[in-house]
């Protein structure tokens, strides 16, 4: 299981993150964004096969493979594969270090879910990154080689407008830490596997058979 100590060494990798520089007087204040492109990026690498123009979901449960970096591989997997709209998606989130090294991860990392509907549209959370972040040694664990981390995301779907498979992947960016005595924090860019989702609107189902009437054919 991860411990929570400190692992001294350093680490120096590339940023995949916009920056966003502002001059205030004489001051230049710099804020990392995760670029609106990112989600359409993203979602496009969410098919299970080759991605047509328009791709839609037709895969229920697990598809595409996680794609890891710097040593970190990213999991979800829902814990059901059919949803009520209106009610919570529950994803299980597993982090296992794949590589070579130890590297200190936040206790609850911060994910972007993006989706593809059953249609073809694509849609996001939207999450601002601060330029860098103070990471103490309680807000980390150290995840050695082999090692795991699980932890839980919900995902709205009050105002899902579109019913059917919906294809689901998390996102984590790591963000600078601005700790000077602290070393090793991961900062790097995963992208869980895609899973997908059944999502039905089960109140106007049931409002449509009402007196006998047949079930109205949802639009997609």
């Amino acid at each position: 299981m991860p411990q929570k100590h400190v692992v001294k060494r350093h680490w120096n990798p590339l940023c995949s993150i916009s920056r966003h520089v502002v001059e205030v007087g004489d001051q230049i204040m710099k804020s990392y964004k995760i670029n609106i492109m990112l989600a359409g990026f993203a979602a496009g690498l969410m098919g299970c096969t080759t991605v047509p123009e328009t791709y839609k979901p037709t895969t229920l449960g697990p598809c595409k493979s996680a794609l890891a970096d710097r040593g970190l591989e990213m999991r979800i997997e829902a814990r059901s594969r059919d949803a009520e709209k209106g009610q919570p998606i529950v994803f299980d989130i597993t982090y296992t270090n794949v590589g070579v090294d130890p590297f200190l991860l936040p206790d609850n990392p911060e994910v972007l879910f993006v989706w593809t509907y059953a249609n073809g549209k694509r849609d996001n959370y939207m999450v601002d990154r601060p330029i860098s972040k103070f990471y103490s040694e309680d807000d980390v664990l150290t995840l050695a080689p082999g090692e795991t981390l699980k932890r839980k995301f919900a995902v709205k779907t009050y105002y899902f407008k579109r019913m059917g498979i919906t294809e689901f992947r998390a996102i984590l960016q790591g963000v600078p830490n601005s700790n000077p005595n602290l070393d090793g924090v991961w900062l790097g860019h995963a992208i869980s596997n895609a899973y997908g989702v059944m999502v039905d609107d089960r109140g106007s189902e049931m409002a449509s058979t009402a007196n006998g009437k047949p079930l109205a054919t949802l639009a997609l």
